[in-house]
């Protein structure tokens, strides 16, 4: 059996568990949800070395590099005003601005030094907070899904994953 073999006989079975998601049990979604974060640092890696051999060829295995266009970004926001004021009003152009509020610290901190009324980067920090005070959020806390410490489980262990054994994927990983 080739590695391509393995690939394919491993897609195939991601392919046909996708929709059993919902009746799985709690330990059999953490089992293949490791067994995916494996796969994904694969897939970087071998993305990085498609990158460098087409880099280095041109093309690899049909892969070529294509160019992208970067995003879009407001480099000078006083002139982006001044050619939009008669059309969007003051109020409404400042709330489709962001800010960077560690950018915006810091020139705060820098202004405070010129004026000579700077002390230390703590009590700058909190004269921000406090002047700013309503003004400045915080943004809703991200989750992510990691590994549990190991602990003593109360109920019986699960039947292994309906998919190849570990050691059978280690010849294309």
């Amino acid at each position: 059996m080739t590695n391509q073999d393995h690939v394919v006989n491993f897609c195939g079975a991601a392919r046909a568990l996708a929709p059993q998601t919902k009746i799985m049990t709690d330990q059999e979604l953490a089992n293949i949800y490791e067994m995916t974060r494996m796969v994904t640092r694969l897939l970087e890696d071998v993305r990085k070395e498609l990158v460098a051999r087409c880099k280095a060829h041109g093309n690899a295995g049909g892969m070529i590099l294509c160019p992208v266009n970067g995003g879009r970004e407001i480099t000078d926001m006083r002139a982006a005003y001044a050619a939009l004021r008669d059309i969007i009003p003051k109020g409404e152009f400042l709330k489709a601005c962001s800010i960077s509020v560690t950018k915006l610290e810091s020139a705060f901190i820098t202004a405070q030094k010129l004026k000579g009324t700077y002390r230390d980067d703590i009590t700058s920090r909190q004269e921000f907070g406090q002047m700013l005070g309503p003004a400045l959020g915080t943004r809703p806390e991200r989750i992510t899904l990691c590994k549990a410490p190991a602990q003593p489980s109360q109920q019986p262990q699960p039947s292994p994953p309906p998919f190849s054994e570990p050691s059978e994927l280690d010849d294309i990983l």
